[in-house]
């Protein structure tokens, strides 16, 4: 942790201490992807509501409750995307935007979300591989330890078809925290009915407008004031052995799970 510090000394504690552990306390390789987090954020964020709208109005991914450990839920309805009727770029934009917008707002005692995708009656026009595998990329290189669990309901034998496909374009760890669910009674474990969709079985009352989308607000930018050019200098000049400095567990929060 403190020979990262000296490289990112204006990045917070908590930010390096993921970094490290999405590359197992490896300090060489957790530079490199915080670096690179760093330039994509310079070129990529803020990402405007505006620039995705299209793709926000359409309600494929909304925030709406919790987990039953009061982690964010971020619910993805499958059916509402179509693989002949979008444009990629925009679709990462507004998952980018979401999970933005979703880190801003989490309760002060958690670091992460739960992402639950919806299935339900979903056909081959909705899967869309090259997708998982653009957003997919995008969460494990920028966003390491934010996902806490991924559930995905009804997960039959179309699914594990898919599965054994789209994994491989995800790290160990993140695959780690997908959890199939062939029964409903599995996402009960984790979720409260209330917040559960009501086409999955739920109770949820929410539904996705145009109103609720338009009152929507662009998320804070976070501030930060360590010049790209001047870090990548400082990557170059480092060469640490792996099992210096290692960051321990309860340097981060929310790490209850031996799924995270």
């Amino acid at each position: 942790m403190l020979k990262m510090k000296e490289t990112f000394h204006n990045i917070d504690d908590d930010t390096i201490a993921r970094f490290l552990i999405a590359r197992n306390n490896d300090i060489s390789k957790a530079t490199e992807l915080l670096t690179a987090n760093i330039q994509w954020r310079a070129a990529n964020v803020p990402v405007t509501k505006a620039s995705c709208i299209t793709e926000i109005k359409k309600g494929k991914l909304y925030h709406y409750g919790y987990d039953k450990e009061n982690h964010p839920l971020l619910v993805y309805t499958t059916t509402k995307h179509f693989n002949n009727d979008r444009d990629i770029d925009e679709v990462v934009r507004m998952a980018t935007w979401w999970i933005e917008k979703l880190v801003k707002e989490l309760p002060s005692d958690k670091t992460k979300y739960t992402l639950l995708i919806d299935r339900t009656g979903q056909t081959n026009e909705n899967s869309d591989v090259e997708l998982v595998r653009a957003v997919g990329k995008i969460l494990q290189d920028n966003y390491p330890e934010r996902l806490y669990r991924c559930i995905v309901y009804p997960s039959g034998l179309v699914f594990w078809s898919l599965w054994n496909i789209i994994k491989w374009f995800l790290d160990p760890v993140t695959q780690a925290k997908v959890q199939p669910m062939m029964y409903f009674s599995g996402v009960q474990e984790f979720i409260n009915d209330e917040y559960i969709p009501k086409n999955m079985g739920g109770k949820s009352e929410f539904e996705f407008t145009d109103e609720f989308a338009e009152g929507l607000t662009d998320p804070e930018p976070v501030a930060t004031d360590v010049p790209v050019s001047s870090i990548t200098d400082a990557v170059a000049s480092v060469s640490i052995d792996a099992s210096t400095d290692p960051v321990p567990a309860s340097e981060t929060n929310d790490n209850a799970t031996t799924s995270e």
